[in-house]
């Protein structure tokens, strides 16, 4: 009963558009393997400026597949990164696109700095898996689902900053 007397609505939460009640939520949210927090999530970002083998390795609990010759170029086209533009405690809330030189562009010159250079099979999941590591607040997990999730949102946002579009 809600205090009209009427029934209580169920709570929705609403995430690209689509609604879900806060019960199925919270059941999907019981229902995530706890090894993927414990093991990817909750080690932290680590030493600020680098990438190590053992970060990549911490990927692979969110499928990244990552290989051994790929582990070893994010090491080494992690080294001259511009790391120490983007503060670990970055968040992308603050990462506003229409502010030239701030936060966007700063991390938007991270990403594409692993973008450029990716080898094949380097691709925007497996760099965002590995950039979420080291700046949780700031880079989102993109793979194929949350890209698809998104996919419409993405591209309304798009043509309201047509010069950010690299897509």
């Amino acid at each position: 009963m809600n205090r009209t007397g009427g029934e209580a609505a169920a709570t929705m939460l609403v995430i690209a558009g689509r609604s879900i009640d806060i019960d199925t939520a919270v059941a999907k949210a019981h229902g995530y393997p706890a090894v993927t927090v414990a093991r990817y999530d909750l080690p932290g970002p680590g030493p600020a400026a680098v990438i190590t083998a053992d970060e990549i390795a911490r990927t692979h609990k969110v499928r990244s597949r990552i290989s051994h010759a790929q582990r070893d170029w994010f090491i080494r086209t992690a080294v001259d990164a511009p790391w120490a533009a983007v503060p670990i405690e970055a968040q992308l809330v603050d990462a506003d696109p229409n502010i030239s030189g701030e936060l966007y562009d700063r991390a938007e010159a991270l990403y594409e700095h692993f973008r450029t250079a990716a080898p094949r099979q380097v691709g925007v999941a497996k760099i965002s898996k590995v950039l979420h590591l080291k700046r949780p607040g700031l880079f989102p997990i993109l793979d194929s689902k949350v890209m698809a999730f998104y996919r419409h949102h993405a591209r309304a946002a798009a043509t309201r900053y047509p010069a950010l579009r690299t897509w």
